[in-house]
């Protein structure tokens, strides 16, 4: 019994010991690749079909994760540094590079894990240099992997050696009993004298039944487990489902390199792991938008397909006779567990060359099965993500962008100004101002509370003051659309009135003098050069004053309106000169950071 305890948490601290490993190499894996140098040359590398899958071949074996790739390229596409069909290309690799880690599981991993620990644990005990931290600590985690590992493998050897010993024991004392009474397991009961009495059970039949019993118990598993294939498909969907597909995966190998399942109940467990992780995905991408759950919907149907396409070859391969897959796997190692980690390698070939064939009619299936909701895209910010609050220099980013997006929602709202004073071109389509100024706000208060949610993460002092400066800008994006819909409506309750002509040429004089500090105003924060900027400065520098004098004098010579005209137009005139000194606010604060 205490062998068996010993056995089993073994086994459990084994699994704990992974798990922390690929937490940790999770960690590092995310700090290397967030910095911005990085994803140039991810932007650089999936330009053309065959770097773009050796990318995602090498991210692959490198994060050991789909998840981590896949975060890294919704990243990118949610800041349009690349399209969607870019991004499916590799990520149709990915799946191939993950592999390596089911031949890291066929390996000897004692003297590689004491290494890998050895290295991390003696740099960060001697070393005090930062530039190399990253890469020590994806050793130490390596490390851990292989050693949790480790202590799995040892765990299972020693429950089946446990089992065993157990199962010889209750052997040998059946050979004993059968020595010392041979007529025992023929006349097991002696019947008892009436109805009334008690069965009386002999105690050395007692123990001879319950041995037989765990005897025949133990055989019969064990040509379960060698013979019942399909159960083990569905061990291996459950551990994929419970676990990770790398749990499953290293389930499969570990038994098999045992002795426990031979090499087709290992590759049918193998089949229900991808399964296993298509549905993960599955129901990881129901509960995701836009480009995101796109990508991840087609990693979803990459893992079904592999699971599909193994289980058909196996099919195939078993009852016609053609050499495929298993034999092919077989061949290339006489090792069973090598064997084993073969067979998800070269499904994953398969369907990453299949996909690449197929990827220029990707994007418009996904599109097709995931149309873009217009009402939901204008109500949500189109850059940020709670995922980007554990990568500060990846956020700051995000901000910028977005706030370039808030600054292009503005238009409309000149529209809007330009259909109340009766200038608007024909043929224009207008947003429903309700709508417009629902959605405008409730980006700007999600970018906002962004901010300051990524102002309590672990950030320098630097990135701190350029996120207060960020916030002071989105504060004067919302001052100018809190005057726009200002004047929206005051335009409306204006020309209601009897309006002469000149209050009616000033008031469309005003729309196209907004129009033009706006254009003027995203040229700015679009391209922050030194032109744009003084362009920008120069057009704002004084306007405010000269618009107040303006107001005066127009006020005291327009007397054509009534007291309700003038209240009006006052009010017109007023947001009109916040919204320009709103945009000298602005003006210098993109000159402070040129």
């Amino acid at each position: 019994m205490g062998e068996g305890l010993r056995a089993f948490a073994t086994i459990f601290a084994g699994i704990g010991i992974l798990f922390v490993g690929l937490t940790i190499f999770k960690k590092f894996t995310d700090l290397l690749l967030v910095n911005r140098r990085f994803r140039l040359l991810v932007t650089k590398w999936v330009s053309k079909v065959p770097t773009a899958a050796a990318t995602g071949v090498a991210l692959g074996a490198i994060t050991l994760s789909t998840n981590t790739v896949r975060a890294i390229f919704s990243n990118l596409l949610s800041v349009r540094s690349i399209a969607l069909r870019q991004a499916l290309i590799p990520v149709s690799w990915t799946m191939l590079g993950t592999c390596v880690i089911y031949f890291l599981f066929a390996l000897d991993l004692q003297t590689a894990s004491v290494v890998c620990l050895a290295i991390g644990s003696l740099n960060f005990v001697v070393s005090r240099h930062v530039r190399y931290e990253h890469w020590i600590g994806l050793i130490f985690a390596l490390g851990l992997i292989l050693f949790g590992m480790q202590f799995f493998q040892e765990g299972i050897i020693r429950s089946g050696q446990s089992v065993v010993s157990w199962n010889v024991w209750v052997n040998n004392s059946l050979e004993t009993i059968h020595e010392a009474d041979p007529g025992l397991h023929e006349v097991d009961m002696i019947l008892p004298a009436s109805d009334e009495d008690e069965l009386l059970v002999s105690p050395m039949s007692e123990l001879h039944d319950s041995l037989h019993y765990w005897d025949e118990f133990y055989h019969n598993v064990i040509f379960f487990l060698q013979n019942s294939t399909f159960f083990l498909f569905f061990v291996g969907l459950s551990a994929a489902l419970l676990f990770t597909q790398i749990g499953g995966g290293f389930l499969a190998i570990s038994l098999g390199g045992l002795g426990y399942i031979g090499f087709d109940q290992a590759t049918w467990m193998i089949f229900g792991v991808m399964i296993g992780a298509g549905l993960t995905e599955a129901a990881k991408a129901w509960m995701l938008k836009g480009e995101s759950q796109k990508l991840t919907s087609y990693i979803s149907v990459l893992y079904l397909l592999a699971g599909a396409l193994g289980i058909f070859l196996w099919l195939v391969e078993q009852f016609l006779g053609v050499p495929l897959v298993r034999t092919m796997a077989t061949s290339l190692s006489t090792y069973l567990p090598m064997q084993i980690a073969w067979v998800p390698f070269l499904v994953s070939l398969n369907v990453a060359v299949l996909a690449t064939l197929f990827a220029p009619l990707t994007p418009k299936i996904l599109n097709k099965f995931f149309p873009q909701d217009a009402n939901d895209d204008i109500m949500k910010p189109k850059f940020i993500n709670d995922q980007a609050l554990s990568e500060p220099e990846f956020a700051v980013d995000l901000i910028a962008l977005e706030e370039q997006d808030i600054c292009k929602r503005l238009p409309p709202y000149i529209d809007l100004l330009r259909k109340e004073a009766g200038t608007l071109e024909t043929g224009v389509k207008i947003v429903a101002k309700e709508r417009l100024h629902d959605s405008y706000t409730h980006v700007c208060t999600t970018l906002k509370e962004f901010v300051q949610d990524l102002m309590h993460e672990s950030i320098s002092s630097q990135t701190a003051e350029y996120l207060l400066d960020r916030l002071e800008v989105l504060s004067i994006l919302e001052a100018f659309e809190e005057h726009l819909w200002a004047l929206i409506n005051l335009f409306e309750d204006f020309m209601k009135g009897q309006v002469t002509d000149n209050p009616r040429k000033l008031v469309g004089n005003i729309c196209e003098v907004l129009d033009i500090f706006l254009m003027t105003t995203m040229d700015a924060i679009d391209d922050p050069d030194s032109q744009n900027i003084e362009i920008l400065t120069i057009t704002s520098s004084g306007s405010g004053d000269q618009m107040k004098n303006l107001r005066k004098a127009y006020l005291a010579s327009e007397l054509a309106l009534d007291d309700q005209g003038r209240n009006n137009l006052r009010w017109i005139l007023f947001h009109f000169e916040n919204y320009i000194i709103a945009t000298q606010r602005i003006a210098s604060l993109l000159d402070k950071h040129n």
